[in-house]
């Protein structure tokens, strides 16, 4: 894991609503725009298909893993490389 990344991606959503919606409140979610997530941490691998990456580095451990469909992802920055 050399590099540092921050990825800029679309994420999936659904109504957190646990009721019937009318129908008209319904469309209205259904066409409000996506927000933009952006979510930073160490590369690990970069597939055809997805991005994954770690949000902690330990000696010979990681942390949380990500990994972001590619089709989700709107840009991704290398913000450092490490060189070690």
């Amino acid at each position: 894991m050399k590099k540092v990344v921050l990825i800029k991606w679309l994420d999936a959503e659904s109504s957190a609503e646990e009721r019937w919606m009318p129908l008209e409140e319904a469309y209205e979610y259904a066409t409000e725009k996506l927000e933009l997530c952006r979510t930073v941490g160490f590369l690990m691998a970069d597939r055809n298909d997805h991005v994954t990456i770690a949000t902690s580095n330990g000696a010979d451990v990681i942390g949380t893993i990500w990994k972001i469909p590619k089709g989700m992802i709107k840009e991704m920055t290398v913000i450092y490389e490490l060189n070690e």
